[in-house]
């Protein structure tokens, strides 16, 4: 717990930083295990145009699902929600390895939809609650929770990346569809160690309410759409959240796997770049979270917000353009890649530092996992245009024109941050960063 931080804490935030760091792990390891070729294998078999129609099913499937079932979630308990979206993705997984005709693939796009509207927030939402009942009055500012939360996605960084290797590795020298399977199985295993390790120490449970089920379901989903629109401050920093996932969906969805493609040629190569990514963004993730500790003034929030966005994207909008993607393995690419990867990771993770500690403060627990799947849900809606817009931009233009286009969306994110600012500042000065 040395490592974490929790080690001052508690013997309760001990033990739940230590589940949640474990299952987290494996998590994100399973999660991403095929992550890096799967738009090139709807690539392969139904072609590009089509891949991006059933990227856009599974989108819709999520939006569709995302917030009923992140209120389900907050009604029943996060483990049952988490177990059931691991059974859905894991046994479509599965079922494409056995066949991958144009309907089995719809098929497959809507159940890893449901998946994702089950898994949104899922496990954030069970550690928050859990942290924020069990740490009584040790941590009122929420400095160690913030270092424990970036030192946790920092450990699970070094699963995500043996994920992408060992995955990328399956698919280049057996095949994809074997590498599909193998993450199946593993994901319904997980399912089960879910189900029996991933207690609550938060009393919130429906067989504990004298309120029916179906009541408290249509309560929560209430208490939610209300709490968006509660006031200007909650409004403009939830689209904050809204627009910076926006710009990681199209980011995720669209740019980066294309670019990984373009500079190694390969799934292997591709996954192993992956994975020095991760490696070495580690260090910078363990620098950010010590200089988040001294990083007070909410000023810098929509600062870094602006900073991430221009310096990322926009240095990543010059190298495409200046070095050509040709799918061959291109050293002076990856070196570029590897460079901007390495060397902004620190800007992200203080930014979102400082973000999650809003986060925490600002949401009740009640309606929390609502909340947190409220978001995904408009962000697949808002996505749609966004997509489409890049996706012409590439095709007609260029790959880096789709790259400064995404950016323009951070910068969106950093101007609504900036209101919350302007329209909060006296209270937001009472949560100490």
């Amino acid at each position: 717990m040395a490592y974490s931080g929790a080690n001052v804490l508690n013997q309760n935030i001990q033990k739940l930083t230590r589940r949640y760091i474990v299952l987290f792990s494996i998590q994100n390891f399973l999660f991403l295990f095929s992550s890096t070729f799967l738009i090139l294998f709807l690539g392969d078999s139904v072609g590009l145009a089509t891949a991006g129609f059933l990227i856009s099913v599974s989108l819709l499937a999520q939006g569709l699902l995302d917030f009923p079932m992140g209120v389900l979630s907050d009604t029943i308990g996060q483990k049952y929600v988490l177990f059931a979206s691991w059974v859905f993705g894991s046994l479509a997984y599965v079922y494409i390895y056995f066949d991958n005709s144009f309907e089995t693939l719809i098929l497959f796009m809507i159940f890893l939809g449901v998946q994702r509207a089950l898994f949104s927030g899922t496990f954030e939402t069970w550690y928050d609650n859990n942290y924020k009942e069990l740490i009584l009055e040790q941590d009122n500012q929420r400095i160690q929770y913030s270092y424990i939360f970036t030192r946790v996605q920092t450990f699970s960084r070094t699963f995500s990346a043996f994920g992408f290797l060992i995955g990328g590795y399956i698919a280049f020298y057996y095949s994809r569809q074997l590498s599909f399977l193998i993450q199946g199985i593993l994901g319904l295993i997980f399912a089960i160690v879910v189900l029996f390790t991933m207690n609550d120490y938060v009393k919130m449970r429906i067989e504990e309410s004298e309120t029916s089920f179906l009541d408290m379901f249509f309560t929560k989903i209430k208490e939610g759409v209300k709490f968006f629109i509660s006031s200007k401050k909650i409004f403009f920093f939830i689209l904050t959240l809204v627009f910076v996932q926006v710009m990681w969906t199209v980011w995720s969805s669209l740019l980066l796997f294309i670019m990984y493609f373009g500079y190694t040629g390969s799934d292997d190569l591709a996954g192993t770049f992956r994975t020095v990514i991760f490696f070495t963004g580690i260090p910078m993730g363990l620098l950010a979270s010590s200089l988040s500790k001294k990083v007070k003034n909410l000023i810098w929030l929509p600062v870094l917000f602006l900073l991430q966005p221009l310096f990322f994207f926009g240095l990543f909008t010059i190298i495409t353009f200046v070095i050509p993607m040709t799918n061959t393995l291109n050293f002076d690419g990856l070196l570029a890649v590897w460079l901007v990867f390495t060397l902004i990771t620190a800007l992200f993770q203080i930014g979102q530092i400082m973000f999650q500690r809003l986060l925490i403060e600002f949401i009740p627990n009640e309606i929390r996992n609502s909340i947190y799947s409220l978001v995904p849900t408009i962000v697949s809606i808002v996505s749609f245009p966004f997509l489409v817009v890049a996706g012409y931009l590439i095709e007609n233009v260029h790959f880096s024109a789709g790259i400064l286009f995404n950016g323009s969306i951070g910068i969106i994110s950093a101007l609504c941050i900036l209101i919350v600012y302007l329209l909060g500042r006296e209270e937001l000065r009472k949560v100490k960063l």
